[in-house]
């Protein structure tokens, strides 16, 4: 696994191991919190269900075969709050967790690319080290594109910015991808967490009529979530196949050259895959819910998104951040204060020159 320290610098990987182990403790804590008041609950809604089909039977509502059956779901229940005692929701979240992973992880498998990073997954992770495994081989497979923007943003100058404008355009959707992503997982994991702390609720209605119900819509919720990261993924998988097959690591002087250049298709193509992948993340979750008859929405991951770019523009913003940059401007060449004046008004040039690069694009394909 890549850590630290050893293998690729994954700023995902750690962020996501310390959110399982958290939610981890947090489960733990949970089942041992809810054995004793879900026995007692048990226990007094048992007592209540001998009284209540004791009257129906006296009132002829109900035969002995009808109680029969009912009292078969209770002892079912009463068998699986039984485990509860030896780690009923720690076992079933570590078990989806390493299912959830474990799904995820063959489809980024099948959309293998050269650089060598999805051999990050591997059959002898615990589910504690599959998801941040996951986040870690996305992060690494899309920095060949963002090596890419960065060699692009070499070739610009003051008198010639175009090459700054194309690395940012490239830049935006690929650094995108990596934070949807990321939300997609640690959402999921949180959904999963939800299920497997509620799993003794649901256990607890599935022995009588009323909650009968809830059990079913739990696991159909746990399908769910299944597939909605494996979706995300496999958009991610189409994604990093594309972007292996574009072969832009192998790249000269004179190739980036020509690739800063909003009519070279390679360059159209790369920066759609970005925009495309973000689409079809969102889109897994429609697919999921139109096959399970579920209710989950992206709000969840757009107001993470939309926190971590949030926080990161703040961060840009910051007067020590700015002075910190300048300090290395100057540091870095002389004149700084003259080129960065003349950077801002090249980039406004800049700007309108792709607008109607764009445009004209646009009338030559309707023709």
């Amino acid at each position: 696994m890549p850590s630290s320290t050893e293998g690729p610098i994954c700023v995902t990987h750690d962020i996501v191991l310390q959110y399982v182990e958290l939610t981890t403790l947090f489960s733990e804590g949970v089942a041992t919190a809810l054995v004793s008041p879900m026995w007692t609950l048990f226990g007094a809604l048992s007592g209540l269900w001998i009284v209540i089909e004791g009257l129906r039977m006296m009132m002829h509502l109900s035969t002995p075969q009808d109680v029969i059956k009912s009292f078969i779901f209770v002892i079912i229940a009463g068998i699986l709050l039984g485990g509860q005692s030896s780690g009923l929701v720690t076992d079933l979240y570590t078990a989806s967790l390493n299912m959830m992973s474990g799904a995820a992880g063959v489809a980024l498998k099948v959309g293998h690319y050269a650089d060598g990073s999805s051999e990050l997954l591997n059959g002898n992770m615990t589910f504690q080290e599959g998801m941040p495994a996951l986040t870690c081989t996305v992060e690494t497979g899309l920095t060949k594109v963002l090596q890419m923007a960065s060699l692009i943003s070499t070739q610009g100058t003051i008198t010639g910015p175009m090459p700054w404008l194309y690395a940012i355009v490239l830049i935006v959707p690929y650094i995108l991808v990596i934070v949807v992503y990321f939300s997609l997982v640690v959402i999921s994991i949180f959904r999963i967490m939800m299920i497997a702390v509620l799993s003794p609720f649901l256990i607890l209605g599935f022995g009588f009529g009323w909650g009968r119900e809830m059990l079913p819509r739990g696991m159909r919720a746990l399908i769910g979530t299944f597939m909605v990261l494996f979706g995300g993924t496999a958009a991610i998988s189409v994604l990093l196949y594309a972007v292996g097959s574009l072969d832009l690591g192998d790249a000269s002087q004179e190739s980036i050259r020509g690739l800063a250049d909003i009519n070279n298709p390679k360059f159209l193509m790369t920066l759609l895959l970005g925009w495309m992948a973000t689409a079809f993340m969102a889109e897994a979750t429609g697919v999921s819910n139109s096959i399970t008859d579920g209710s989950f929405t992206n709000s969840s991951a757009a107001i993470l998104t939309a926190g971590v770019t949030a926080s990161a523009g703040a961060l840009m913003s910051n007067p020590a951040t700015k002075a910190a940059g300048g300090l290395m401007g100057q540091s870095a060449m002389e004149g700084g204060g003259m080129a960065a004046s003349g950077a801002m008004k090249a980039g406004g040039y800049a700007t309108g020159y792709a607008a109607n690069q764009v445009q004209a694009l646009i009338d030559k394909m309707k023709k």
